[in-house]
Protein backbone atom coordinates (compact mmCIF):
# COMPACT_ATOMS: atom_id res chain seq x y z
CA UNK A 1 0.00 0.00 0.00
CA UNK A 2 1.16 3.60 -0.54
CA UNK A 3 2.98 4.92 2.51
CA UNK A 4 1.52 7.72 4.60
CA UNK A 5 3.22 10.88 3.45
CA UNK A 6 4.55 13.45 5.88
CA UNK A 7 3.02 16.94 5.72
CA UNK A 8 6.05 18.50 4.04
CA UNK A 9 6.11 15.73 1.42
CA UNK A 10 2.50 16.52 0.55
CA UNK A 11 3.52 20.19 0.44
CA UNK A 12 6.31 19.28 -1.98
CA UNK A 13 3.97 17.41 -4.32
CA UNK A 14 1.60 20.38 -4.31
CA UNK A 15 4.50 22.73 -5.13
CA UNK A 16 5.50 20.54 -8.09
CA UNK A 17 1.91 20.58 -9.34
CA UNK A 18 1.77 24.38 -9.12
CA UNK A 19 5.08 24.71 -10.96
CA UNK A 20 3.75 22.52 -13.77
CA UNK A 21 0.65 24.69 -14.01
CA UNK A 22 2.97 27.67 -14.53
CA UNK A 23 4.68 25.87 -17.38
CA UNK A 24 7.83 24.83 -15.51
CA UNK A 25 9.08 21.52 -16.90
CA UNK A 26 12.50 21.15 -15.24
CA UNK A 27 12.58 21.67 -11.50
CA UNK A 28 14.71 20.85 -8.48
CA UNK A 29 13.59 19.54 -5.11
CA UNK A 30 16.08 20.23 -2.32
CA UNK A 31 15.51 18.24 0.84
CA UNK A 32 17.93 17.56 3.66
CA UNK A 33 19.45 14.11 3.99
CA UNK A 34 17.11 11.82 5.90
CA UNK A 35 13.86 13.64 5.08
CA UNK A 36 12.56 11.23 2.46
CA UNK A 37 13.53 12.36 -1.03
CA UNK A 38 13.13 8.78 -2.27
CA UNK A 39 9.59 8.68 -0.87
CA UNK A 40 8.72 11.81 -2.85
CA UNK A 41 9.87 10.56 -6.24
CA UNK A 42 8.35 7.10 -5.65
CA UNK A 43 5.01 8.80 -5.03
CA UNK A 44 5.45 10.79 -8.24
CA UNK A 45 6.07 7.54 -10.14
CA UNK A 46 2.92 6.03 -8.62
CA UNK A 47 0.82 9.03 -9.63
CA UNK A 48 2.23 9.01 -13.18
CA UNK A 49 1.55 5.27 -13.55
CA UNK A 50 -2.14 5.91 -12.80
CA UNK A 51 -2.12 8.10 -15.93
CA UNK A 52 -0.31 5.38 -17.93
CA UNK A 53 2.94 7.35 -17.98
CA UNK A 54 6.29 5.77 -17.27
CA UNK A 55 9.10 7.04 -15.02
CA UNK A 56 12.86 6.91 -15.58
CA UNK A 57 15.01 7.24 -12.45
CA UNK A 58 18.69 8.02 -13.03
CA UNK A 59 21.24 7.22 -10.32
CA UNK A 60 25.03 7.29 -10.27
CA UNK A 61 25.83 4.40 -7.92
CA UNK A 62 24.71 0.77 -7.92
CA UNK A 63 23.79 0.92 -4.22
CA UNK A 64 21.24 3.62 -5.04
CA UNK A 65 19.65 1.40 -7.70
CA UNK A 66 18.85 -1.28 -5.18
CA UNK A 67 17.69 1.26 -2.61
CA UNK A 68 15.25 2.88 -5.05
CA UNK A 69 13.94 -0.50 -6.26
CA UNK A 70 13.27 -1.66 -2.70
CA UNK A 71 11.47 1.58 -1.83
CA UNK A 72 9.20 1.41 -4.88
CA UNK A 73 8.25 -2.16 -4.00
CA UNK A 74 7.50 -1.13 -0.39
CA UNK A 75 5.65 2.06 -1.26
CA UNK A 76 3.62 1.22 -4.35
CA UNK A 77 1.24 -1.47 -5.54
CA UNK A 78 1.36 -3.26 -8.88
CA UNK A 79 4.17 -1.18 -10.37
CA UNK A 80 6.68 -3.14 -12.42
CA UNK A 81 10.31 -2.07 -12.05
CA UNK A 82 13.06 -2.61 -14.60
CA UNK A 83 16.77 -1.96 -14.12
CA UNK A 84 19.25 -0.74 -16.72
CA UNK A 85 22.72 -1.32 -15.32
CA UNK A 86 25.60 -3.44 -16.60
CA UNK A 87 24.02 -6.71 -17.83
CA UNK A 88 20.59 -6.05 -16.36
CA UNK A 89 17.99 -4.83 -18.85
CA UNK A 90 14.56 -3.28 -18.51
CA UNK A 91 11.48 -3.90 -20.64
CA UNK A 92 9.48 -1.39 -22.65
CA UNK A 93 6.39 -2.08 -20.54
CA UNK A 94 8.03 -1.50 -17.12
CA UNK A 95 6.20 1.25 -15.22
CA UNK A 96 9.47 2.42 -13.68
CA UNK A 97 12.99 2.07 -15.05
CA UNK A 98 15.93 2.66 -12.73
CA UNK A 99 19.08 3.30 -14.73
CA UNK A 100 22.74 3.72 -13.91
CA UNK A 101 24.05 6.83 -15.65
CA UNK A 102 27.25 4.92 -16.40
CA UNK A 103 25.24 2.41 -18.41
CA UNK A 104 22.87 4.73 -20.30
CA UNK A 105 24.72 8.05 -20.37
CA UNK A 106 26.99 7.61 -23.38
CA UNK A 107 26.00 9.72 -26.36
CA UNK A 108 23.85 7.69 -28.74
CA UNK A 109 23.46 4.83 -26.24
CA UNK A 110 20.75 2.45 -27.59
CA UNK A 111 19.69 0.97 -24.26
CA UNK A 112 16.61 3.19 -23.79
CA UNK A 113 15.95 3.79 -27.48
CA UNK A 114 12.26 3.70 -28.39
CA UNK A 115 11.08 4.00 -24.79
CA UNK A 116 8.83 6.91 -23.81
CA UNK A 117 8.80 8.46 -20.34
CA UNK A 118 6.47 11.03 -18.82
CA UNK A 119 8.86 11.73 -15.95
CA UNK A 120 12.62 11.68 -15.58
CA UNK A 121 13.94 11.75 -12.00
CA UNK A 122 17.59 12.50 -11.26
CA UNK A 123 18.60 11.21 -7.85
CA UNK A 124 21.46 13.12 -6.19
CA UNK A 125 20.89 15.84 -8.77
CA UNK A 126 23.99 17.85 -7.86
CA UNK A 127 25.72 15.47 -10.31
CA UNK A 128 23.36 16.50 -13.14
CA UNK A 129 25.76 18.93 -14.84
CA UNK A 130 27.96 16.04 -16.02
CA UNK A 131 27.74 15.44 -19.80
CA UNK A 132 26.52 11.85 -19.33
CA UNK A 133 23.36 13.14 -17.63
CA UNK A 134 22.80 15.65 -20.41
CA UNK A 135 22.91 12.82 -22.96
CA UNK A 136 20.12 11.04 -21.09
CA UNK A 137 18.01 14.21 -20.86
CA UNK A 138 18.35 14.77 -24.61
CA UNK A 139 17.45 11.15 -25.39
CA UNK A 140 14.40 11.26 -23.09
CA UNK A 141 13.15 14.52 -24.60
CA UNK A 142 13.47 16.60 -21.43
CA UNK A 143 14.57 19.77 -23.21
CA UNK A 144 12.00 19.20 -25.97
CA UNK A 145 9.22 19.17 -23.37
CA UNK A 146 8.31 15.50 -23.88
CA UNK A 147 9.13 14.54 -20.29
CA UNK A 148 9.01 16.40 -17.01
CA UNK A 149 12.33 16.44 -15.17
CA UNK A 150 12.54 16.41 -11.37
CA UNK A 151 15.95 16.53 -9.70
CA UNK A 152 16.21 15.62 -6.03
CA UNK A 153 19.19 16.39 -3.84
CA UNK A 154 20.19 17.41 -0.35
CA UNK A 155 23.19 19.35 -1.62
CA UNK A 156 22.82 21.41 -4.81
CA UNK A 157 26.24 23.07 -4.45
CA UNK A 158 28.82 22.28 -7.13
CA UNK A 159 32.53 23.02 -6.88
CA UNK A 160 32.87 23.52 -10.63
CA UNK A 161 30.12 26.19 -10.65
CA UNK A 162 28.32 24.55 -13.58
CA UNK A 163 24.79 25.93 -13.52
CA UNK A 164 21.87 23.91 -12.18
CA UNK A 165 19.44 26.82 -12.45
CA UNK A 166 17.99 29.32 -14.87
CA UNK A 167 15.98 29.08 -18.06
CA UNK A 168 19.03 27.99 -20.09
CA UNK A 169 20.37 25.53 -17.52
CA UNK A 170 19.40 22.08 -16.25
CA UNK A 171 16.69 23.23 -13.84
CA UNK A 172 14.44 26.23 -14.31
CA UNK A 173 13.73 26.75 -10.63
CA UNK A 174 13.55 25.19 -7.19
CA UNK A 175 10.03 23.82 -6.77
CA UNK A 176 10.45 23.02 -3.09
CA UNK A 177 13.10 23.25 -0.39
CA UNK A 178 13.11 21.54 2.98
CA UNK A 179 16.28 22.48 4.82
CA UNK A 180 18.06 21.08 7.84
CA UNK A 181 16.77 23.80 10.14
CA UNK A 182 13.13 23.18 9.31
CA UNK A 183 13.63 19.41 9.52
CA UNK A 184 15.05 19.76 13.03
CA UNK A 185 12.34 22.15 14.19
CA UNK A 186 9.58 19.86 12.91
CA UNK A 187 11.15 16.79 14.52
CA UNK A 188 12.09 14.87 11.39
CA UNK A 189 15.82 15.39 11.96
CA UNK A 190 17.75 15.51 15.21
CA UNK A 191 19.56 18.62 16.42
CA UNK A 192 23.22 19.37 15.73
CA UNK A 193 25.67 19.98 18.56
CA UNK A 194 28.74 21.44 16.87
CA UNK A 195 32.26 21.00 18.26
CA UNK A 196 35.47 22.45 16.95
CA UNK A 197 38.99 21.24 17.72
CA UNK A 198 41.98 23.12 16.31
CA UNK A 199 45.11 21.36 15.06
CA UNK A 200 48.55 22.52 13.95
CA UNK A 201 48.31 20.61 10.64
CA UNK A 202 48.99 22.93 7.69
CA UNK A 203 46.92 22.35 4.54
CA UNK A 204 47.97 25.48 2.68
CA UNK A 205 50.38 23.52 0.47
CA UNK A 206 48.04 20.62 -0.37
CA UNK A 207 47.15 20.79 -4.05
CA UNK A 208 43.54 20.91 -5.22
CA UNK A 209 41.89 18.78 -7.89
CA UNK A 210 38.40 19.51 -9.30
CA UNK A 211 37.83 22.06 -6.56
CA UNK A 212 38.78 19.90 -3.57
CA UNK A 213 41.99 18.63 -2.00
CA UNK A 214 44.01 16.07 -3.97
CA UNK A 215 43.27 12.79 -2.12
CA UNK A 216 46.82 11.44 -1.90
CA UNK A 217 48.39 14.67 -0.69
CA UNK A 218 45.54 15.26 1.72
CA UNK A 219 45.95 11.86 3.34
CA UNK A 220 49.70 12.40 3.70
CA UNK A 221 49.03 15.74 5.41
CA UNK A 222 46.34 14.63 7.89
CA UNK A 223 47.27 11.03 8.70
CA UNK A 224 49.77 11.89 11.41
CA UNK A 225 50.22 10.55 14.92
CA UNK A 226 49.76 13.98 16.50
CA UNK A 227 46.54 14.80 14.65
CA UNK A 228 45.00 11.35 15.09
CA UNK A 229 45.80 11.31 18.82
CA UNK A 230 44.40 14.83 19.26
CA UNK A 231 41.12 13.83 17.59
CA UNK A 232 40.85 10.60 19.58
CA UNK A 233 41.53 12.35 22.91
CA UNK A 234 38.96 15.03 22.10
CA UNK A 235 36.38 12.39 21.12
CA UNK A 236 37.04 10.60 24.43
CA UNK A 237 36.29 13.84 26.29
CA UNK A 238 33.06 14.85 24.55
CA UNK A 239 31.54 11.88 22.70
CA UNK A 240 32.87 8.56 23.98
CA UNK A 241 29.34 7.36 24.75
CA UNK A 242 28.06 8.07 21.23
CA UNK A 243 27.72 5.77 18.21
CA UNK A 244 30.26 7.39 15.88
CA UNK A 245 31.03 7.41 12.18
CA UNK A 246 34.50 8.72 11.32
CA UNK A 247 35.21 10.11 7.86
CA UNK A 248 38.87 9.73 6.88
CA UNK A 249 41.04 10.98 4.03
CA UNK A 250 42.28 7.66 2.66
CA UNK A 251 42.40 3.89 3.08
CA UNK A 252 45.48 3.84 5.32
CA UNK A 253 44.05 6.72 7.34
CA UNK A 254 40.81 4.81 7.95
CA UNK A 255 42.63 1.63 8.99
CA UNK A 256 45.05 3.56 11.22
CA UNK A 257 42.30 5.46 13.03
CA UNK A 258 40.24 2.29 13.60
CA UNK A 259 43.36 0.61 14.99
CA UNK A 260 43.94 3.47 17.44
CA UNK A 261 40.37 3.33 18.69
CA UNK A 262 40.70 -0.43 19.20
CA UNK A 263 43.98 -0.01 21.11
CA UNK A 264 42.15 2.37 23.47
CA UNK A 265 39.53 -0.29 24.20
CA UNK A 266 36.87 1.14 21.87
CA UNK A 267 35.15 -1.40 19.59
CA UNK A 268 35.85 -0.10 16.07
CA UNK A 269 36.13 -1.27 12.47
CA UNK A 270 37.24 0.22 9.17
CA UNK A 271 35.29 -0.07 5.89
CA UNK A 272 36.72 1.19 2.60
CA UNK A 273 35.97 0.69 -1.07
CA UNK A 274 38.16 -2.40 -1.33
CA UNK A 275 36.60 -4.06 1.73
CA UNK A 276 34.89 -7.32 0.69
CA UNK A 277 31.12 -6.88 0.61
CA UNK A 278 30.39 -9.58 3.21
CA UNK A 279 32.92 -8.04 5.61
CA UNK A 280 31.51 -4.57 5.01
CA UNK A 281 27.94 -5.73 5.63
CA UNK A 282 28.99 -7.53 8.81
CA UNK A 283 30.75 -4.42 10.16
CA UNK A 284 27.76 -2.21 9.39
CA UNK A 285 25.39 -4.72 11.04
CA UNK A 286 27.55 -4.82 14.19
CA UNK A 287 27.65 -1.02 14.24
CA UNK A 288 23.87 -0.79 13.96
CA UNK A 289 23.42 -3.33 16.76
CA UNK A 290 25.76 -1.44 19.06
CA UNK A 291 28.47 -4.10 19.14
CA UNK A 292 30.77 -1.58 17.46
CA UNK A 293 31.00 1.92 18.88
CA UNK A 294 32.98 3.42 15.97
CA UNK A 295 33.00 2.87 12.22
CA UNK A 296 35.75 4.55 10.17
CA UNK A 297 35.47 4.84 6.39
CA UNK A 298 36.55 6.52 3.16
CA UNK A 299 33.72 7.58 0.80
CA UNK A 300 31.69 4.48 1.66
CA UNK A 301 29.16 5.73 4.22
CA UNK A 302 28.04 8.89 2.41
CA UNK A 303 25.22 8.58 -0.13
CA UNK A 304 22.74 5.74 0.38
CA UNK A 305 23.89 4.65 3.87
CA UNK A 306 21.32 4.64 6.67
CA UNK A 307 22.04 4.06 10.38
CA UNK A 308 19.71 6.27 12.47
CA UNK A 309 21.45 5.14 15.66
CA UNK A 310 24.48 7.23 14.68
CA UNK A 311 24.71 10.23 17.03
CA UNK A 312 28.25 11.46 16.38
CA UNK A 313 30.12 12.38 13.20
CA UNK A 314 33.89 12.82 13.55
CA UNK A 315 35.30 14.61 10.51
CA UNK A 316 38.97 13.76 10.06
CA UNK A 317 38.73 14.40 6.31
CA UNK A 318 38.84 18.15 5.54
CA UNK A 319 36.91 19.14 2.43
CA UNK A 320 36.07 22.21 0.40
CA UNK A 321 33.00 20.49 -1.03
CA UNK A 322 29.80 21.51 0.75
CA UNK A 323 27.99 18.69 -1.05
CA UNK A 324 30.35 16.06 0.34
CA UNK A 325 30.32 17.67 3.77
CA UNK A 326 26.52 17.75 3.97
CA UNK A 327 26.37 14.11 2.92
CA UNK A 328 28.80 13.15 5.69
CA UNK A 329 26.99 15.09 8.40
CA UNK A 330 23.64 13.86 7.12
CA UNK A 331 24.57 10.32 8.16
CA UNK A 332 24.00 11.36 11.76
CA UNK A 333 20.84 13.48 11.49
CA UNK A 334 18.16 10.80 11.20
CA UNK A 335 16.00 10.46 14.29
CA UNK A 336 15.89 7.36 16.50
CA UNK A 337 14.26 6.46 19.84
CA UNK A 338 16.12 8.14 22.71
CA UNK A 339 18.32 10.16 20.37
CA UNK A 340 18.39 13.87 21.26
CA UNK A 341 21.02 15.26 18.92
CA UNK A 342 24.09 14.46 16.87
CA UNK A 343 27.54 15.65 17.87
CA UNK A 344 29.47 16.92 14.83
CA UNK A 345 33.18 17.27 15.54
CA UNK A 346 35.09 19.39 13.03
CA UNK A 347 38.85 18.85 13.18
CA UNK A 348 40.07 22.23 11.91
CA UNK A 349 43.48 22.59 10.33
CA UNK A 350 45.52 25.59 9.18
CA UNK A 351 44.27 26.66 5.78
CA UNK A 352 43.12 29.66 3.77
CA UNK A 353 40.09 31.41 5.21
CA UNK A 354 36.62 30.28 4.13
CA UNK A 355 38.01 27.32 2.21
CA UNK A 356 36.75 24.45 4.37
CA UNK A 357 33.20 23.25 4.85
CA UNK A 358 32.04 23.21 8.48
CA UNK A 359 28.91 22.38 10.49
CA UNK A 360 27.73 25.95 11.23
CA UNK A 361 28.05 26.79 7.54
CA UNK A 362 25.24 24.34 6.76
CA UNK A 363 22.95 26.92 8.39
CA UNK A 364 24.72 30.01 7.10
CA UNK A 365 26.82 30.68 10.21
CA UNK A 366 30.59 31.26 10.53
CA UNK A 367 32.63 28.33 11.77
CA UNK A 368 33.10 30.12 15.11
CA UNK A 369 29.51 29.12 15.92
CA UNK A 370 30.96 25.72 16.78
CA UNK A 371 32.83 25.63 20.05
CA UNK A 372 35.16 23.30 21.98
CA UNK A 373 32.30 22.74 24.43
CA UNK A 374 29.69 22.05 21.76
CA UNK A 375 26.90 24.40 20.75
CA UNK A 376 23.32 23.87 19.58
CA UNK A 377 23.54 25.26 16.05
CA UNK A 378 19.84 25.78 15.37
CA UNK A 379 19.37 27.47 18.75
CA UNK A 380 22.37 29.67 18.03
CA UNK A 381 20.94 30.69 14.65
CA UNK A 382 17.56 31.46 16.22
CA UNK A 383 19.20 33.71 18.83
CA UNK A 384 21.41 35.42 16.25
CA UNK A 385 18.43 36.21 14.00
CA UNK A 386 16.50 37.58 16.98
CA UNK A 387 19.49 39.76 17.89
CA UNK A 388 19.93 40.92 14.28
CA UNK A 389 16.25 41.93 14.17
CA UNK A 390 16.51 43.87 17.42
CA UNK A 391 14.48 41.42 19.52
CA UNK A 392 15.36 40.63 23.12
CA UNK A 393 17.67 37.67 23.69
CA UNK A 394 19.23 36.26 26.90
CA UNK A 395 22.52 37.93 27.98
CA UNK A 396 24.64 34.88 27.12
CA UNK A 397 23.04 34.62 23.67
CA UNK A 398 23.61 38.34 23.15
CA UNK A 399 27.36 37.97 23.67
CA UNK A 400 27.56 34.94 21.36
CA UNK A 401 25.58 36.84 18.70
CA UNK A 402 27.91 39.83 18.84
CA UNK A 403 30.97 37.60 18.53
CA UNK A 404 29.47 35.72 15.57
CA UNK A 405 28.52 38.93 13.77
CA UNK A 406 32.09 40.14 14.27
CA UNK A 407 33.37 36.98 12.56
CA UNK A 408 30.97 36.99 9.61
CA UNK A 409 32.44 38.29 6.36
CA UNK A 410 31.19 38.97 2.86
CA UNK A 411 32.01 36.47 0.09
CA UNK A 412 34.26 37.39 -2.81
CA UNK A 413 31.44 38.32 -5.18
CA UNK A 414 30.84 41.48 -3.10
CA UNK A 415 34.38 42.68 -3.88
CA UNK A 416 33.18 45.26 -6.43
CA UNK A 417 29.94 46.19 -4.68
CA UNK A 418 29.31 49.92 -4.42
CA UNK A 419 27.21 49.73 -1.26
CA UNK A 420 28.11 48.77 2.28
CA UNK A 421 26.43 45.39 2.57
CA UNK A 422 26.83 43.39 5.74
CA UNK A 423 26.45 39.63 6.34
CA UNK A 424 23.30 38.44 8.09
CA UNK A 425 22.28 35.07 9.56
CA UNK A 426 21.27 32.23 7.28
CA UNK A 427 23.39 33.21 4.29
CA UNK A 428 21.69 36.58 3.75
CA UNK A 429 23.20 40.03 3.26
CA UNK A 430 21.67 43.26 4.54
CA UNK A 431 22.01 46.98 3.87
CA UNK A 432 20.56 49.78 6.01
CA UNK A 433 18.90 52.58 4.03
CA UNK A 434 17.74 54.55 7.12
CA UNK A 435 14.48 56.52 6.97
CA UNK A 436 13.03 56.97 3.48
CA UNK A 437 10.14 59.45 3.63
CA UNK A 438 6.93 57.73 4.66
CA UNK A 439 8.75 54.43 4.96
CA UNK A 440 10.75 54.40 8.17
CA UNK A 441 13.84 52.28 8.78
CA UNK A 442 14.12 50.74 5.32
CA UNK A 443 16.47 47.79 4.90
CA UNK A 444 17.54 45.95 1.77
CA UNK A 445 18.21 42.22 1.96
CA UNK A 446 19.85 39.91 -0.54
CA UNK A 447 19.25 36.18 -0.19
CA UNK A 448 20.63 33.37 -2.35
CA UNK A 449 18.61 30.21 -2.81
CA UNK A 450 20.05 26.72 -2.99
CA UNK A 451 20.93 26.88 -6.69
CA UNK A 452 22.28 30.41 -6.83
CA UNK A 453 19.29 32.61 -7.68
CA UNK A 454 19.55 36.00 -5.94
CA UNK A 455 16.47 37.54 -4.31
CA UNK A 456 16.39 41.22 -3.41
CA UNK A 457 13.83 42.26 -0.79
CA UNK A 458 13.13 45.79 0.47
CA UNK A 459 11.46 45.94 3.86
CA UNK A 460 10.27 48.59 6.27
CA UNK A 461 8.71 48.33 9.72
CA UNK A 462 5.61 46.75 8.16
CA UNK A 463 7.52 44.01 6.34
CA UNK A 464 8.59 43.35 2.74
CA UNK A 465 7.13 45.77 0.21
CA UNK A 466 9.24 44.87 -2.86
CA UNK A 467 10.90 41.70 -4.16
CA UNK A 468 12.88 40.89 -7.32
CA UNK A 469 15.07 37.99 -8.44
CA UNK A 470 18.30 37.89 -10.44
CA UNK A 471 20.13 34.96 -12.03
CA UNK A 472 23.60 34.83 -13.48
CA UNK A 473 27.08 35.70 -12.28
CA UNK A 474 26.89 36.54 -8.53
CA UNK A 475 28.83 39.81 -8.86
CA UNK A 476 26.48 40.90 -11.68
CA UNK A 477 23.46 40.05 -9.49
CA UNK A 478 24.80 42.25 -6.68
CA UNK A 479 25.35 45.12 -9.13
CA UNK A 480 21.81 44.79 -10.49
CA UNK A 481 20.35 44.80 -6.97
CA UNK A 482 22.20 48.02 -6.23
CA UNK A 483 20.82 49.63 -9.40
CA UNK A 484 17.28 48.77 -8.26
CA UNK A 485 17.96 50.34 -4.86
CA UNK A 486 19.34 53.53 -6.43
CA UNK A 487 16.28 53.83 -8.67
CA UNK A 488 13.92 53.23 -5.74
CA UNK A 489 15.51 55.74 -3.35
CA UNK A 490 17.04 58.96 -4.63
CA UNK A 491 20.31 59.73 -2.89
CA UNK A 492 20.59 56.26 -1.33
CA UNK A 493 24.20 55.98 -2.41
CA UNK A 494 25.31 58.91 -0.26
CA UNK A 495 24.31 57.02 2.86
CA UNK A 496 24.84 53.42 1.75
CA UNK A 497 28.15 53.75 -0.10
CA UNK A 498 30.79 51.29 1.02
CA UNK A 499 33.33 54.06 0.42
CA UNK A 500 31.76 56.41 2.95
CA UNK A 501 34.73 57.71 4.96
CA UNK A 502 33.13 57.18 8.35
CA UNK A 503 32.86 53.41 7.82
CA UNK A 504 36.63 52.95 7.79
CA UNK A 505 37.54 55.16 10.71
CA UNK A 506 38.54 53.43 13.95
CA UNK A 507 35.77 52.81 16.44
CA UNK A 508 35.32 55.74 18.82
CA UNK A 509 36.36 55.53 22.46
CA UNK A 510 32.71 55.46 23.45
CA UNK A 511 32.01 52.59 21.04
CA UNK A 512 34.98 50.65 22.36
CA UNK A 513 33.80 51.13 25.94
CA UNK A 514 30.29 49.90 25.10
CA UNK A 515 31.56 46.83 23.28
CA UNK A 516 34.00 45.89 26.03
CA UNK A 517 31.26 46.40 28.61
CA UNK A 518 29.10 44.01 26.59
CA UNK A 519 31.66 41.24 27.08
CA UNK A 520 33.70 41.31 23.89
CA UNK A 521 37.41 40.72 24.20
CA UNK A 522 39.90 43.47 23.40
CA UNK A 523 41.41 41.91 20.21
CA UNK A 524 37.91 41.60 18.67
CA UNK A 525 36.96 45.18 19.55
CA UNK A 526 40.31 46.59 18.48
CA UNK A 527 39.87 45.10 14.99
CA UNK A 528 36.47 46.74 14.42
CA UNK A 529 35.94 49.74 12.21
CA UNK A 530 33.45 52.47 13.13
CA UNK A 531 30.98 51.02 10.64
CA UNK A 532 31.16 47.54 12.17
CA UNK A 533 30.89 48.90 15.69
CA UNK A 534 27.89 51.06 14.76
CA UNK A 535 26.00 48.10 13.38
CA UNK A 536 26.60 45.89 16.39
CA UNK A 537 25.92 48.58 18.99
CA UNK A 538 22.62 49.51 17.35
CA UNK A 539 21.54 45.87 17.58
CA UNK A 540 22.84 45.64 21.14
CA UNK A 541 20.77 48.62 22.28
CA UNK A 542 17.70 47.35 20.42
CA UNK A 543 17.77 44.03 22.28
CA UNK A 544 18.03 45.72 25.66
Amino acid sequence: MPVELRPYQIECLSAIRRARQRGINRMLVVAATGTGKTTIFCELARLLAKRSKRTLIIVHRDELIEQAARRIEQQTENLTVGIEAARRRSAADNDVVIASVASVGKKGCPRLRGQDFGLVVTDEAHHAAAPTYGNVYDAAGVYAGKAMHIGVTATPHRLDNKPLHGTSAIFEEIAFEYNIRRGIKEGYLCGIRAYRVETSTDLTHVKKTAGDYAPGQLEDAVNTNVRNELALDYWQDVASDRRTIVFCAGVEHSHEVAKRFTEEGVAAASVVGETEMNIRRDAIARFRSGELRVLTNVNVLTEGFDAPETNCILLLRPTQSWSLYAQMVGRGLRTAPGKEDCAVIDVCDITTRHSLAHAPGLLGLPREAASPEGRDIVGTLDALEAFEQGRAVPPDSRLVSIQLLANMELPDFFANAAMGWGPAPGGRYSLSLADQGERQRVRAELAIDAIGTFWLALRDTNGIFFKQKFTGDPAWCVAQAELVIEEAFEGAMRLASREAVWRFMPATEKQVAVLLDSGLDWPTVKAMSRGQATRIISLLFATR
